[in-house]
């Protein structure tokens, strides 16, 4: 993404788990699942395929100076040969300062 605006991914939610041997109490390991983004700004439709950790939850991205909220309603979409969960752009929020 040269000369594109940095974004990070904000995921809504708390996984609670029990203390299970070898992990730390309140996390557990979850396999990521790959989406599309689809909407929203042209810097974001550079990387389009990124990884959530729930098809149930709205994805939140920090991308200047707000929130770019995308969440999934069903759609797919062919990429590279594998049919992934589209999630489409819904709104945008401020950063509260």
């Amino acid at each position: 993404m040269s000369g594109a605006a940095r974004c990070t991914l904000v995921f809504r939610g708390v996984v609670d788990a029990e203390e299970t041997p070898g992990s730390a109490k309140g996390m557990i390991e979850m396999e990521k699942v790959r989406i599309v983004l689809a909407g929203g700004p042209a810097e974001l439709r550079e990387s389009a395929v990124t990884e959530v950790d729930s098809l149930h939850e709205k994805v939140k991205i920090a991308f200047a100076s707000g929130y770019e909220h995308f969440s999934h309603s069903g759609e797919v979409a062919e990429v590279d040969g594998a049919v992934l969960p589209v999630f489409r752009w819904c709104a945008r929020t401020r950063i509260a300062e």
